[in-house]
């Protein structure tokens, strides 16, 4: 990521327990710090693939790195 360009996250979200954001073991699992995503919790999406994070670990993620830390999908960027 460039220094004149900021990551377009999009807004932080309470964590809500589905079928869909939970594993085949039960539960969701932040990629990035291997730490459970526990209900109440404040995650993001990524809006091109759709994974989901921890909201703190995926915003220190993107200023290093422009992509999804699973599937290495785009993440878009702001001009500054």
């Amino acid at each position: 990521m460039g220094a004149a360009a900021t990551p377009a996250l999009p807004a932080a979200f309470e964590f809500k327990w589905d079928r869909a954001a939970a594993t085949s073991t039960g539960w969701a699992q932040c990629a990035i710090c291997l730490g459970l995503v526990r209900a109440g919790e404040a995650v993001r999406r990524l809006p091109a693939c759709g994974h989901l994070f921890h909201a703190g670990c995926i915003e220190k993620w993107v200023q290093a790195h422009a992509t999804c830390p699973l599937c290495r999908a785009a993440v878009p960027e702001l001009p500054v």
